[in-house]
């Protein structure tokens, strides 16, 4: 398993406080900004040393590469990555065109992290 930094998620400050503020993070650029000023025990804001490792970044838990496929050439273009590579079906497919993706990645030995829901008969 990779080991990675925990991931922490970056509040907009006052988003507690307001309803009117999303929690989504903004930068604080007020002149007498605590945060911005970095005064302790406010909330932290994100820098460069929150990211994770650069050979680890975009990888799942099982050290694979995640990658979106949406056509049978895709993944006959990436057979000779099957155990580096996890495939991942778009939701934008529908179930039979990801039934047949899923039997194509099944005869190459591809991992899917979605597997599509399909009703036993």
């Amino acid at each position: 398993l990779l080991s990675r930094k925990k991931k922490s998620a970056f509040k907009r400050h006052h988003s507690d406080r307001y309803k009117r503020l999303n929690f989504s993070w903004r930068k604080p650029r007020g002149i007498d900004s605590t945060v911005r000023r970095r005064f302790k025990g406010n909330i932290r804001m994100p820098n460069i040393g929150y990211g994770n490792n650069r050979l680890n970044r975009g990888k799942t838990r099982q050290n694979l590469i995640k990658i979106r496929v949406f056509t049978e050439k895709d993944i006959e273009n990436i057979v000779m990555m099957n155990n580096k590579v996890e495939l991942e079906f778009p939701r934008v497919l529908g179930k039979e065109r990801k039934t047949k993706l899923m039997k194509v990645a099944s005869i190459y030995d591809f991992r899917v992290s979605n597997l599509p829901k399909v009703k036993p008969i």
